[in-house]
């Protein structure tokens, strides 16, 4: 099934929790869904809206994405350089023109260009989410971004999610 060109079997998408707008992607163009004036389920189907291509996608082949939340931001991740993500601002409906680097802390290797989950990391209902994980399809590591301070901190072990305060 397919609303306004996208695909509920492919898109990829996220819901930004201030808006309550969900933005997805799919073959390589990224769309919203605008459930802010939603109240209740009323059987009606809602069409997403196309925001065009993402300027990163020219560049690249980008077969893989991977999205993460953090800071009202979308940080599209595997974008063939390791520990760097291509930004969509929200509230502006805006590509930063540039990369965004996420080096690993003190010296440490920053998180792959690989496909993988992220997970936004809040710190309670009010407070903007500052940090979200990632871990690659293999489970060999996980990966705390912080992007306020723009770091990258890794383990070994799953469990770091439980150690992050």
């Amino acid at each position: 099934m397919e609303l306004n060109g996208v695909s509920h079997q492919s898109v990829l998408a996220i819901l930004d929790r201030d808006t309550n707008v969900f933005f997805g992607l799919d073959k390589s163009t990224l769309y919203r869904l605008d459930m802010a004036q939603l109240t209740a389920a009323d059987g009606t189907p809602r069409g997403w809206g196309s925001m065009g291509n993402p300027p990163f996608m020219s560049t690249i082949n980008y077969t893989q994405p991977v999205l993460a939340l953090a800071q009202n931001h979308i940080h599209f991740l595997n974008i063939g350089q390791p520990s760097q993500a291509d930004i969509f601002v929200i509230h502006f409906a805006y590509f930063q023109p540039e990369v965004q680097s996420y080096p690993g802390a003190n010296g440490a290797s920053g998180f792959p260009s690989t496909h993988g989950q992220t997970a936004s990391i809040f710190k309670g209902y009010d407070a903007v989410q500052a940090k979200f994980a990632f871990w690659p399809d293999d489970k060999s590591s996980t990966y705390v971004i912080d992007v306020q301070v723009r770091i990258c901190k890794y383990t070994r072990a799953i469990t770091l999610l439980t150690t992050l305060e």
